[in-house]
């Protein structure tokens, strides 16, 4: 039996500082939740194209079939074929009908999604998902100008900035003109240029024109400025020149309005089909010269991003804005209507909803109750994967609008906490679908831990790992890793960061990793519309030819990596690049790889450069 003193000596060894041994930290590994994360992107992606693609494949069935049935009409002893086509036409008939019915009830929470660019997701006959994405215009530009004027009525303030109550005075009155020119927008008709408009001009009353683009929406504006009168052409996100807008100017004095009207008229009447390069061409060339024959000068305008999600309308919109603003106003002016669409068109009609639930069965994935809830962790979801993979690059968004999403949904949590009609069971059911969906989110974009890039390489790496280990006929089943490439790829700066990533881990199989991840990246950039933009092809091709340049310093040096690179039209071969690398081998003497790296650069600028 122990004595009181030695029971004494031991309780005062674990109390007195500095004896204990201090408590290990334990060291969490995000690698895995971050892989979990993005393969559920992936399988919501999938999801995504075959609900997107479903309203557009049932029309061309009913299209189908109405041609079938129009052959079958002549054709004796076809009663039952007949009957069958005029069945199935029907019942398509009824589910597009359903979905424009969903559609028409949830336009102003479809209106915000477009506005934060991410799909809505309708539910048709209690059960189906339908993705949708793109308003009409009329009907979008109606939702713009409401917003725009409640914007209006505040004042500009800008955090860290101080303008000049003469600058201020400015802006709002370029906002004021603005917003009733989008009013009074003129929608594919060139009848409505009427002479009172064309001398409206002259006295500060801007003219919007939306053309005839079938499938997409580009538009024109039209207003003066000092002693020009400034005509504004903004293609955001489809076709050529859809990366800057473009700007033609032309001097009021002595300027011909019939001439000037007939010019207008012109580029309103011009038709397009999107996404056709000849279509395309043969608009601009059009519109380029009705402008420049009346003695507009033209010049590229402001930088503007592809856009992918079918927001066209508001993303032209804001474009056009963007051109007249100052950087920071524009930014002012587009948060606050983005956020006052959020808080009346989503937030709060959530907050009701949670309000007005009663107790009963529900199932939180279909039922109308919850639509706004889904839409608002959809956005989170799709967000805060959009926000983390910039961030492993340095664009560093989405952080603050997610936090207010964040933020919204505690708001929803103490609604349906108060509301005293649900059982408890019910309670935990709608908070426990919240936090499964939400939660890794939320640790994203709050743990620092999980915004360190390594986190995303190293996914990535283990990927090509797997992928490099097998055959050739099994590598080409690699979607995962193809998506991994996607996400990253549209930061220009991707190659310069996996290549440092890549030589910092020294594996051996360094270079087929390398050449895996700089195959599979040109194939996704090469066919996709980031490459309409100059300033990412820059930066692009500034990552490849450092890349190249170090592999050529290195002996021995892996010509297969070179070659790989050198024959990559992105790269860029110049005859800069070919003095640096030949300076940077001058000392190999007797070197068959020199000569072999020398000769392929040679014949590259040879095939790409005009002498």
């Amino acid at each position: 039996m122990q004595s009181k003193k030695d029971v004494y000596k031991r309780k005062k060894r674990r109390t007195t500082p500095g004896v204990s041994n201090p408590p290990i930290e334990k060291m969490v590994d995000f690698t895995h939740t971050f892989e979990n994360f993005m393969r559920r992107d992936l399988e919501r992606q999938n999801l995504n194209q075959s609900s997107s693609a479903a309203y557009d494949r049932v029309k061309q069935e009913i299209t189908d079939a109405e041609k079938e049935l129009n052959k079958l009409k002549s054709k004796k002893g076809k009663a039952q074929k007949r009957a069958t086509l005029n069945e199935a036409i029907t019942k398509k008939k009824k589910w597009l009908s359903d979905v424009n019915d969903a559609e028409s009830k949830n336009f102003l929470a479809f209106w915000v999604a477009m506005f934060h660019g991410y799909r809505i997701d309708l539910v048709v006959n209690q059960n189906e998902h339908v993705r949708r994405q793109g308003v009409t215009v009329k009907a979008a530009s109606e939702e713009f100008v409401k917003l725009l004027l409640t914007v209006l009525s505040q004042d500009i303030t800008i955090a860290g900035k101080t303008y000049s109550p003469s600058e201020l005075k400015k802006y709002k009155s370029i906002l004021n003109r603005y917003y009733g020119s989008i009013k009074t927008i003129v929608i594919e008709d060139k009848s409505e240029i009427t002479p009172k408009r064309i001398k409206n001009l002259l006295s500060g009353n801007d003219l919007t024109i939306e053309h005839n683009c079938i499938g997409h929406a580009i538009y024109t504006q039209i207003y003066q400025e000092k002693n020009q009168l400034v005509l504004t052409h903004c293609n955001r996100g489809d076709g050529q020149r859809s990366t800057y807008n473009l700007v033609y100017r032309i001097n009021i004095a002595g300027l011909d309005l019939d001439k000037l009207r007939a010019a207008i008229e012109t580029i309103t009447g011009l038709e397009v089909v999107s996404s056709s390069e000849d279509n395309y061409k043969k608009f601009y060339d059009q519109y380029d010269k009705a402008l420049k024959n009346l003695g507009f000068s033209f010049s590229l305008g402001k930088h503007v991003k592809s856009q992918k999600i079918g927001n066209c309308v508001l993303a032209n919109l804001k474009g056009l804005l963007k051109e007249r603003l100052p950087e920071d106003v524009y930014k002012w002016c587009t948060t606050e209507m983005r956020n006052l669409s959020t808080i009346e068109h989503l937030i709060n009609p959530m907050l009701q909803s949670g309000k007005d639930l009663k107790n009963k069965h529900f199932n939180i994935d279909t039922d109308d109750d919850f639509f706004h809830l889904r839409q608002l962790i959809n956005y989170i979801f799709d967000k805060s994967v959009e926000g983390i993979v910039n961030c492993y690059f340095g664009n560093i968004r989405k952080s603050e609008t997610l936090k207010n999403a964040f933020k919204a949904i505690g708001h929803y949590e103490a609604v349906i906490n108060e509301n005293k009609a649900l059982s408890r069971a019910n309670r935990a059911d709608i908070k426990n679908y919240i936090h499964a969906r939400i939660d890794t989110s939320k640790k994203i974009l709050l743990n620092t831990e999980m915004q360190k890039p390594e986190i995303f390489y190293r996914v990535l790496r283990n990927e090509a790992d797997k992928i490099v280990a097998l055959s050739s006929e099994e590598q080409s089943n690699n979607e995962f890793f193809k998506h991994l490439i996607k996400k990253a790829a549209n930061n220009p700066g991707f190659f310069s960061d996996v290549y440092d990533y890549l030589n910092r881990e020294k594996k051996e199989n360094r270079g087929a990793l390398l050449k895996l991840v700089v195959t599979q990246s040109i194939e996704i950039i090469t066919n996709d519309s980031i490459l309409n933009d100059p300033e990412n092809i820059a930066v692009y091709q500034g990552s490849l030819q450092r890349i190249l340049l170090k592999e050529c310093e290195k002996v021995p040096c892996d010509q297969e990596l070179i070659a790989l690179l050198t024959n990559t039209h992105l790269t860029n071969i110049d005859p800069n690049l070919y003095i640096a690398v030949s300076i940077a081998m001058k000392d190999r003497k007797n070197d068959d790889t020199k000569q072999e790296t020398l000769k392929l650069l040679l014949d590259s600028i040879l095939k790409t450069v005009n002498f």
